[in-house]
């Protein structure tokens, strides 16, 4: 509570020691003394009063939250405010103060501050020691404000009556919070018959901008309460609050239920299944994991639940950014209509350029979203629907209020973008560990999609960028329908042909090269003279082997040369290479057969393999290209760049992807030999020979000694050339004599199993 002393009378006090003229005109005849100023603050003290919105949590949630986002508060000239954010207020136990104007008939206007009614626990309007009671009576059209209608009268107080034919010259006139201390602050006003004037050649609706504030004569009577920055050229900027356009609270609150039938039905949960994708080394079985550097652990993901978009009765936009790995083992589309049935839709293209896919349903569904084609911009200021959707699992959490957009950025090929939060929550944690994030889509009054939360699809990145990936999208800009309606209507030519779903013997295929790298190193850089190159061994990396017949080699590369950067066909920025160590235990691979002779055959299957994985950031980020794109590679050699021409190619199988037999009778997965395991094993590729590649703990093949990464040269003296070889000899069972070798050393091993087929 304020202390007995009026208001009023610490306002007039303030205003004494706070009014700011402004600088000296050349005109001598507007030059108003600080006390004729101090004297117009005290007139008008009695015509303001402070909004008090106290709001609450709800739902373990706050406005300004990851649920909620942040919610932005208009703090211009014309209306003060004395807080940062909603949630601190809450942990203060005080309300949100914010700049009233008092009108006739018991109103109030002041800001909009945006918040969902589910948070507001109490408007009241504070003048002295009088505390009434408010609720929002009409909200503005064109203007960030709303009206309040008091439960009883401001008593000693003087409602702001606008005579808008006054002559100037006019003061402008603001009261405010400064540091917890409300103050009125008087200006004077030049031009004040020309205000500056904005003009965009050669468009229609030309601007003209007016500072926000309350204006009055010298006599103190208003003129003008601007809260619109912007006016037509046309329009008469001095108004009073009474010639607004409007839009009653009742007819706001019919919207939002509108909207949220339209939402309903056309703004749909969406869940995607994928195949589980194949054990890698680091991965337990124990539930246990060894973590890489710049691993994504989103790989892993099985399930994806979101929402999509109906942009028709037959196809969805699934607001889901996912890589091509992980679209490669989409395996099934279902989506849940206004009745919660389920619709099964099959897969019809990833967006080139959004984080988003198509996909087209069995059986229509009714409702489909129409989209704003007009540009958003068209859009500033004026009041709008905002529907919050969050899906969690089955869950699916939607609310709907208003929102506007009062500012753009210029983004990508010149779009604009609405400055309002696309989508809130998720946070920085690990996939497994978010929170879908909320996701906000602007609607206009008539129930048409203005814009909608999508990330911008990132195609050229290396090193460690996946660590921040994120399937939910929650870096996601608010996209104008618009642009969507020119994608869609794009067709084919807006796909991007390889992030597709893939058939589980495609699923880990890789772009290849055909060479061993060396990630580079402060030391190596500069003992190369590329440190300027590669930011002092932070990029780059040296080739160390050529595989015969591979797209390096045909090109020209040599032994020792540096790769630098790619420049990808139809990709602005060039593609730094970068290799990280992907070995958690670094060096120690020197020493992998003397820690795997004292390792668990059951867990030995679990190390890193000891030629390491031909998939690293350079790899991957090729094969996400997509194969068949043309790039350039810059390379360093004998001190000067040269450069080598490529396209993106497929690669041979390698371990990850080669042909597999699992014997239940035996207990061990064989797997085909592969060019970067004959390398490391030092054979030629016709030496006949298959790989261990798991061991089942107690199986028969454990009880043999056979471990895994040893090498099956032979069965009864027949050599063994492929896994299908490996099958046919053991498939009748019995007792076999295999030729087993683990690097130098040979041995004969007895292993006796059941027929194939009698195997549990």
């Amino acid at each position: 509570m304020y202390p007995n002393n009026s208001l009023q009378r610490v306002l007039k006090l303030i205003a004494l020691i706070s009014v700011v003229p402004l600088a000296v005109a050349d005109d001598q005849e507007d030059r108003p003394a600080a006390a004729e100023l101090a004297k117009l603050a005290e007139q008008l003290a009695d015509s303001f009063v402070i909004v008090e919105y106290t709001v609450r949590s709800d739902k373990g949630e706050t406005p300004g939250s990851n649920w909620t986002g942040f919610t932005r508060i208009s703090t211009g000239p014309s209306f003060g405010m004395g807080f940062s954010n909603w949630g601190q207020l809450i942990k203060q136990e005080r309300p949100g103060e914010l700049t009233g104007y008092l009108l006739p008939d018991d109103r109030v206007v002041t800001s909009d501050p945006m918040l969902h009614p589910r948070f507001i626990e109490r408007i009241a309007v504070r003048a002295g020691d009088q505390l009434v009671d408010a609720e929002i009576e009409a909200y503005g059209r064109d203007r960030d404000i709303v009206f309040l209608r008091l439960s009883e009268p401001i008593r000693a107080r003087k409602p702001l009556a606008f005579n808008t034919g006054r002559p100037g010259p006019y003061r402008s006139v603001s009261f405010f919070n400064d540091e917890g201390t409300w103050k009125i602050s008087v200006r004077r006003v030049r031009d004040e018959d020309v205000p500056s004037v904005t003009v965009t050649p050669g468009q229609p609706g030309e601007a003209n901008y007016v500072a926000s504030g309350l204006y009055v004569d010298k006599a103190g009577t208003p003129v003008a309460l601007v809260v619109k920055s912007k006016v037509e050229l046309d329009e008469n900027w001095r108004r009073s609050p009474d010639d607004w356009p409007v839009i009653p609270a009742s007819e706001m609150r019919e919207s939002a239920e509108q909207l949220e039938r339209i939402a309903s039905e056309g703004l749909l949960r969406v869940n995607l299944r994928f195949r589980s994708p194949r054990t890698r080394a680091g991965s337990s079985r124990f539930g246990v994991s060894v973590s890489f550097p710049g691993e994504d652990k989103s790989e892993e993901m099985t399930e994806w639940n979101g929402t999509g978009i109906l942009v028709n009765d037959t196809t969805i936009l699934v607001l889901a950014n996912l890589r091509p790995k992980v679209t490669g083992r989409l395996e099934a589309i279902r989506v849940f209509g206004a009745d919660n049935q389920s619709v099964q839709a099959e897969f019809a293209g990833t967006l080139a350029d959004y984080g988003a896919l198509l996909a087209k349903l069995e059986k229509p569904l009714p409702g489909a979203i129409r989209l704003e084609i007009r540009p958003i911009k068209e859009f500033e200021d004026e009041l709008l629907l905002k529907a919050q959707i969050r899906i969690l699992g089955e869950s699916r959490t939607a609310y709907f209020w208003r929102d506007r957009v009062r500012s753009f950025s210029v983004g990508w090929r010149r779009q604009i973008y609405p400055d309002v939060s696309a989508t809130s929550g998720g946070g920085s944690a690990p996939w497994k560990e978010r929170q879908s994030p909320s996701m906000n889509f602007l609607f206009t009054l008539d129930g048409k999609l203005l814009g909608l939360p999508i990330a911008k699809r990132e195609k050229i990145v290396s090193g460690d960028r996946w660590s921040g990936w994120d399937p939910f999208g929650s870096d996601s800009n608010m996209l104008a329908a618009t642009y969507m309606a020119d994608v869609l209507a794009a067709g084919d030519r807006s796909v991007d042909a390889e992030n597709r779903p893939l058939s589980e013997e495609e699923e880990n295929r890789l772009a290849w090269l055909g060479v061993e790298l060396q990630a580079m190193t402060p030391d190596l850089a500069r003992m190369n003279n590329v440190a300027d190159q590669t930011a002092n061994g932070t990029t780059g990396a040296m080739v160390t082997h050529i595989y015969p017949n591979s797209p390096a080699s045909k090109s020209g590369l040599e032994q020792g040369d540096i790769l630098l950067r790619l420049h990808i066909e139809g990709q602005p920025k060039p593609m730094e290479v970068e290799l990280k160590d992907t070995s958690p235990f670094g060096n120690m691979m020197d020493q992998f057969w003397a820690i795997a002779e004292d390792m668990p055959s059951g867990f030995l299957d679990q190390m890193p393999k000891p030629w390491g994985s031909v998939e690293n950031a350079l790899t991957r980020a090729l094969t996400d290209v997509g194969f068949g794109k043309r790039f350039t590679a810059e390379v360093f050699r004998d001190a000067k760049i040269i450069t080598k021409d490529f396209v993106v190619t497929a690669g041979p199988p390698h371990y990850e992807s080669a042909k597999r037999f699992k014997s239940k009778a035996a207990g061990f997965t064989i797997r085909n030999l592969t060019y970067e395991v004959r390398r490391y094993f030092q054979l030629n590729p016709e030496d006949a020979s298959v790989i261990v590649s798991k061991v089942e703990k107690g199986s028969r093949a454990a009880i043999a000694g056979i471990r895994s990464y040893e090498l099956i040269l032979s069965v009864d003296d027949q050599p063994i050339h492929d896994v299908t070889e490996l099958e046919k000899a053991i498939a009748d069972g019995g007792e076999f004599r295999l030729n087993v070798k683990r690097m130098a050393t040979s041995r004969v091993v007895t292993l006796k199993v059941g027929a194939e087929s009698e195997a549990e």
